[in-house]
């Protein structure tokens, strides 16, 4: 998983760990998805995706989170293929669920 700033890499200035310890596969994934004080984490941004829905929570919150994590946001038209960062972000992980 992706963090801001975490308090664990596999990759520390070029130097990769391989294999990398489970200890700090953990830390990522409790990172990536609590988040950092640098920035949200999953969770975090499955809480703001819900603001997209004005009739609660639906299956496109996910995909909705999924935007948030990887650019911070969603275009104003609310196309998650749309504005910065990766537009097919969403969409690559709807084929593989």
């Amino acid at each position: 998983m992706q963090d801001h700033d975490g308090g664990a890499t596999c990759n520390d200035n070029g130097y990769v760990q391989t294999p990398c310890p489970s200890d700090v596969i953990l830390q990522m994934v409790r990172d990536g998805t609590a988040g950092t004080d640098a920035g949200d984490g999953l969770a975090n941004c499955l809480n703001g995706a819900a603001n997209w829905n004005p009739n609660g929570g639906d299956d496109a919150d996910f995909y909705r989170a999924a935007r948030i994590y990887n650019s911070g946001s969603i275009a104003d038209s609310g196309n998650l293929e749309e504005g910065i960062a990766t537009h097919c972000y969403s969409s690559d992980i709807a084929k593989y669920v």
